[in-house]
């Protein structure tokens, strides 16, 4: 294994929403992974990791993200479900919350709503705000089923 600060061969050197190092991190989860290779960070990795993937004890689920370096502006998010194997294990329900203070009670909801899909992509539309912290919190999947996955998540400047 490699250690910290080594070269990855397969590593993007820039991602088209954010600089490197600068764009949304997985913090935090509510769901343990299908499997190790499955896990949420992947939800911010590079194009090469396998999509998060889990069967919750509970639901809803959430994923909280450090929106970037302090304090960023953000006017959406993008749920990019290409890459799951069956459709129907996408989030079919969201609620996005965030935390402009970094304090654990500093959550703030912003918006609730069905997720729509376009060519296994959603885009929620959010008025631009600040923020330190975001949580995606979702209540169910497209089939209804006990699994849930998704690709990727990118924050919309």
């Amino acid at each position: 294994a490699a250690g910290p600060g080594a070269a990855s061969p397969t590593a993007p050197l820039s991602s088209t929403h954010s600089a490197p190092g600068a764009g949304p991190r997985v913090l935090g989860w509510s769901a343990l992974p299908i499997d190790e290779s499955h896990r949420a960070a992947n939800l911010t990795a590079g194009a090469e990791a396998p999509p998060w993937s889990s069967i919750p004890e509970r639901w809803p689920v959430t994923i909280d993200l450090q929106a970037g370096d302090g304090v960023v502006t953000i006017s959406g998010v993008m749920l990019d479900g290409r890459g799951v194997a069956a459709a129907g294990q996408l989030p079919a329900r969201v609620e996005v919350f965030i935390n402009l203070s970094g304090d654990t009670r500093g959550w703030r909801a912003i918006t609730s709503t069905a997720v729509d899909y376009r060519d296994g992509v959603a885009h929620i539309a959010l008025a631009p705000l600040r923020t330190r912290l975001l949580r995606l919190s979702f209540s169910a999947t497209v089939d209804g089923g006990e699994v849930i996955s998704l690709g990727r998540i990118a924050l919309l400047q």
